[in-house]
């Protein structure tokens, strides 16, 4: 054994590809834990950059500031439902903060009413996207359907870092920039490859099975006078402060068809 969960191929002790390598509980937390780290890394690396870049160019500072906001919204809703999530989400509200303090946050006219894209409020609404499709699924291990092969996402399976015939790493599931090697065995879990996908609904829900698969704004319902000064004042910016107000911790379950003052737009 050359490396945690691989085999060179030839080694004695080298079982057959395909075949059960353990159950696969710690091996999906522990996916999802590199995720929230990797999200929380590049949110950190951004913000850093942002405040290092702000002696020299505000421009620059905001973009990147903005962006740590993104990537930190990620690790929190990769986190959310974990005994991370807390800190993921007080990490974001953090960049926020000093985000809005230091640039301003202004909400966008959308012909109608206000928008939000702030990935802090959007956070702060505890919803996304369910997607129902029908579609082909292919297993990663043996390319068959999954209604047709014995594989389960219970499981490991002992498989070569060797790209399926979709072109992904049946390994890691990524198209390039992996180091999985044809030659050696890995113990890997079971995804589903979607072929032929036809949409046939989208419904919001709480927590939505894709951690990503949420909307990318929010419209901020305003009253008539608001709106008619909009129409008559143009050019004169409409402030949001959502950012600056005292911490209130993890956002709570929404009543999905209730509801109001602010309306998801899905994500196309």
């Amino acid at each position: 054994m050359t490396e945690q969960g691989a085999l060179d191929a030839g080694e004695s002790e080298e079982p057959i590809a395909g075949t059960d390598a353990g159950p696969a509980d710690e091996y999906w937390a522990k996916r999802n834990l590199e995720r929230i780290q990797s999200a929380h890394t590049r949110a950190s690396k951004l913000f850093e950059a942002a405040r290092d870049a702000l002696a020299s160019s505000r421009e620059e500072a905001e973009r990147l500031a903005r962006e740590a906001l993104t990537e930190a919204a990620h690790a929190y809703w990769f986190a959310e439902g974990t005994a991370d999530a807390g800190a993921e989400h007080k990490y974001l509200h953090q960049i926020g903060r000093w985000t809005c303090k230091t640039f301003g946050c202004e909400l966008v006219w959308g012909g109608t009413n206000y928008r939000t894209y702030c990935s802090v409020k959007l956070a702060d609404k505890r919803f996304g996207l369910s997607v129902h499709f029908v579609a082909r699924r292919l297993c990663s291990v043996c390319d068959q359907d999954v209604t047709e092969c014995s594989h389960r996402r219970s499981r490991l399976y002992w498989v070569r870092g060797e790209k399926t015939p979709s072109g992904i790493c049946r390994v890691c599931g990524n198209e390039d920039g992996c180091e999985h090697q044809p030659a050696k065995l890995y113990r890997a879990g079971v995804f589903r490859i979607v072929k032929d996908a036809r949409l046939i609904e989208g419904s919001f829900v709480d927590v939505p099975a894709d951690p990503l698969a949420r909307p990318v704004y929010l419209e901020v319902e305003t009253d008539a006078l608001s709106r008619a000064v909009r129409m008559a004042f143009p050019d004169v910016p409409a402030r949001c402060n959502h950012c600056l107000q005292p911490y209130h911790g993890l956002p709570e379950s929404l009543n999905i068809a209730g509801l109001s003052g602010e309306k998801p737009t899905p994500t196309t």
